[in-house]
């Protein structure tokens, strides 16, 4: 699978907290699957996501499990929704699974690097 997305997230936590995302998202031709990996400055663990391509919409939805560090490591469902914006960047949409439902936890807008 070729990556075409490499997605790179920061955010300031506090004073003293930094958040950092990496992931890469690509295309399986064996599978037909949106396939790609996701790890961050929370947790060691590295993802592995599978998901869909909408190419009418331009919209990329994984899905994946990760340990999450204010649950004490429980490992819980994600989902990682992305959306092609008119200027070539990316919206990304984090969701947790919480109480058996898909919450939005965080969003990142992405520009198109240059």
């Amino acid at each position: 699978a070729a990556a075409d997305v490499v997605v790179f997230c920061a955010a300031s936590l506090g004073p003293d907290a930094v958040y950092h995302g990496r992931g890469t998202m690509g295309y399986d031709p064996r599978t037909k699957e949106a396939v790609g990996t996701w790890i961050d400055t929370n947790t060691s663990h590295m993802s592995m996501m599978r998901g869909t391509n909408d190419l009418e919409k331009g919209v990329t939805t994984m899905d994946f499990e990760m340990p999450v560090e204010t649950m004490g490591g429980e490992i819980v469902a994600h989902r990682m929704v992305s959306a092609r914006n008119d200027d070539g960047g990316y919206s990304m949409t984090m969701h947790m699974e919480v109480e058996g439902e898909m919450t939005a936890s965080w969003t990142c807008d992405m520009e198109k690097s240059k």
